[in-house]
């Protein structure tokens, strides 16, 4: 199953998406969304008046892909190319990110108002790219807006605690010599589960970023679409509620 992810599917997002709910990630209350600073787009809200899942099937978190992309590299500069693997929680209509960033093993949790304003900002960009209107320049990095989500962290290298936080992810883009990436930039966050008594005494998640280049960002961007993930439940003939809803007389 494929549904073909384009600037031009993208262009008509704003409209097509009747797909995102309004889930919760591990131990977080609903994620706020900002709106875009420096753009001239609206982008939703979450009062945006979109058909909102709380719940897609009771069927466990699965893997439905693996992308490709680069992050950052250890000490926080430059970039280093990376696998994430994709997983969809039906339960709480959540997508989750597993990938490994400066000898940590991330997961991060994309609630559907998370997704919202992705595709929104991948719209953007992916328009100002063909367009040829990006810019250099610092904050560039959070054009597209900020939403706040969740992200879990252990070491590999020593056996830890899971780690956890709640940053405000920030949507936008930054270019490295001459070539531009759409970036996911994780800011350094407080641990929920620090204790000076230990045993996690790690105080602040590290800062993180992801990039995509137009032909991955295409990819990764069709995994965040509601209507995909929904029929990667049913090429595993998992029976969602809406599609066994009969009626009785």
């Amino acid at each position: 199953m494929k549904i073909k992810l384009s600037v031009f599917t993208l262009t008509s997002i704003g409209i097509l998406i009747t797909v995102l709910g309004c889930a919760s990630a591990p131990q977080n209350n609903e994620p706020r969304m900002d709106s875009a600073e420096g753009t001239s787009m609206a982008l939703p809200t979450e009062n945006s008046g979109l058909h909102v899942k709380k719940h897609v099937a009771d069927v466990d978190p699965y893997q439905i892909a693996e992308v490709n992309a680069s992050t950052t590299s250890f000490g926080g500069l430059g970039m280093k190319d990376c696998v994430i693997t994709v997983q969809f929680a039906p339960r709480d209509n959540t997508v989750i990110l597993l990938f490994s960033s400066q000898n940590n093993k991330m997961t991060v949790y994309l609630t559907p108002q998370n997704r919202i304003l992705m595709i929104n900002g991948m719209k953007q960009y992916l328009d100002a790219f063909e367009q040829r209107t990006l810019e250099k320049g610092r904050g560039s990095e959070k054009t597209y807006g900020r939403t706040e989500t969740t992200i879990e962290w252990s070491f590999f290298s020593v056996f830890t605690q899971v780690s956890q936080a709640f940053p405000k992810m920030q949507l936008g883009y930054e270019f490295f010599d001459r070539t531009p990436y759409f970036s996911l930039t994780f800011p350094d966050t407080d641990n929920v589960n620090y204790s000076a008594a230990g045993p996690n005494r790690i105080k602040k998640s590290v800062y993180m970023q992801l990039f995509f280049t137009r032909t991955q960002l295409e990819s990764f961007g069709e995994l965040m679409l509601q209507e995909y993930l929904e029929n990667t439940l049913k090429e595993q003939n998992i029976v969602t509620p809406e599609t066994n809803d009969r009626d009785v007389y």
